[in-house]
């Protein structure tokens, strides 16, 4: 399997088409994934998809000369978990702290947020969170003095981006033509 490049080009407002180039000869299938999840094989380079007004999502692309029975085989590294924190404005508060606990552990600053005074409410995109890691957040409002005021926290949440496949046993009675599943 060798992607050599992929390129995308937005077409309207909604469409990106995406070209891959893969250094495979003879027939080539391509198997299209969209933030992980699998959307559909071709035998042509070139797929578009539909994405919301201004939204990103990652589109990866597994070339390969076979048919694959199960596609989920070929799942291609997902970028990590990412969260988007909302909160509401405080009054009195000159800027605030984003703080995030992992795992349990210490409370660490994530970063600072000076807001706009026109704004009632705030989004901020975090960076990657760690699979399988369990955060808590924090937000603090601090005042023109530099005092802290009471900080807002939110529920924890776990980071499950890869979850294990399930495991369980297929067996078929061909005297009743039945098909049992059963755990593993």
């Amino acid at each position: 399997m060798a992607i050599t490049n992929l390129t995308a080009k937005r077409l309207g407002k909604f469409e990106v088409q995406v070209t891959a180039t893969s250094s495979l000869t003879g027939a080539v299938y391509y198997y299209w994934f969209l933030d992980g999840l699998f959307i559909g094989v071709t035998e042509v380079n070139t797929r578009t998809v539909y994405l919301q007004d201004a939204a990103q999502a990652k589109l990866a692309v597994v070339d390969s000369n076979t048919q694959v029975n199960d596609p989920s085989t070929l799942v291609p590294e997902m970028w990590p978990g990412r969260r988007e924190l909302w909160f509401v404005r405080s009054t009195g508060a000159d800027h605030y702290l984003l703080e995030q606990q992992k795992n349990g552990g210490e409370w660490e600053q994530v970063c600072s947020h000076w807001p706009n005074t026109d704004q009632w409410d705030y989004t901020i995109q975090l960076a990657s969170l760690e699979d399988l890691a369990t955060y808590v957040w924090r937000i603090v409002p601090v005042d023109a003095a530099g005092n802290r005021g009471s900080a807002r926290v939110l529920e924890s949440e776990r980071i499950v981006r890869a979850p294990d496949a399930p495991n369980y046993t297929i067996s078929f009675d061909p005297g009743t033509a039945n098909v049992t599943f059963s755990s593993a």
